[in-house]
């Protein structure tokens, strides 16, 4: 309500407890803190011969995401907008975000920030989203995600999870058990052995879309005790792929993060 059209005179003590009491809704916007994941293949490196030295040839659009991204604020807060590095398959730094759609904007090199995608970040202190790019256009230009909690009472040390980034059925063996992932589906396993894991076999296998099986993945992980593991099953969106598909490992110990202000 806008109550300046209503051309009515605001005592000054009401306006004050009106600005004071928006003051404290903006500080008490539920936050939580943001990593970005970004999968997929790598473009073929290329060099060209200009003037008898070689450069790098620039990898055509589409082909890798942002090198940086833009993240608003939550709420109107003083804090500014958060500025994140993309790197292919690497998790980026944590950035203080709102609860709900998060506007991701893509920062050339030069120009302005221009709007990238939105993600939903859910009310979790901690969460990570797994970017990749949209099946349908194979383009970085047009991307989804699959957001996971990332906070340490969600995501414990000790335990493996597996996501399927692919838009394919995947079959997981684990701890001799065999378990079908539906594309977009997440896993969390605790190892019955306790937090720590050495050279556990896992097993990853993809149904590609005219019904063929493909093992993408066949090997082991270890973990320390005290550490966690994303197992990221991804689709190949590489030229010519050998494999329908590919798996990433990211192994961290987590790192408890506290909001602004907290004691």
């Amino acid at each position: 309500m806008n109550t300046l059209n209503l051309r009515l005179a605001i005592p000054a003590l009401v306006l004050g407890l009106f600005v004071g009491t928006r003051g404290q809704e903006e500080a008490d916007v539920p936050r939580g803190w943001l990593r970005m994941l970004p999968v997929g293949d790598a473009p073929p490196y290329i060099q060209e011969t200009r003037g008898g030295v070689r450069h790098e040839v620039d990898a055509p659009q589409g082909s890798v995401p942002p090198r940086e991204v833009v993240v608003p604020a939550p709420g109107k807060s003083a804090e500014g907008e958060g500025k994140v590095r993309m790197t292919l398959g690497r998790v980026s730094e944590a950035v203080l975000v709102g609860v709900g759609p998060v506007v991701l904007s893509a920062k050339p090199e030069n120009g302005e920030p221009a709007r990238w995608t939105q993600i939903m970040m859910p009310r979790n202190s901690a969460a990570l989203a797994i970017i990749f790019r949209d099946p349908r256009q194979k383009s970085w230009d047009a991307v989804r995600s699959i957001v996971v909690a990332d906070d340490i009472g969600s995501f414990p040390a000790g335990t493996v999870r597996f996501v399927n980034a692919t838009p394919f059925e995947a079959g997981v063996s684990f701890e001799g058990k065999n378990t079908l992932m539906k594309a977009g589906q997440v896993m969390l396993k605790q190892p019955a052995r306790g937090a720590a894991i050495k050279d556990e076999p896992v097993m990853v296998a993809i149904r590609d879309a005219n019904g063929k099986t493909a093992r993408v993945f066949d090997s082991t992980i270890s973990q320390d005790a005290g550490e966690r593991t994303n197992v990221v099953i991804y689709w190949a969106d590489g030229a010519n792929p050998r494999r329908p598909s590919k798996v990433l490992l990211h192994r961290e110990r987590p790192a408890p993060r506290k909001m602004p202000g907290a004691r």
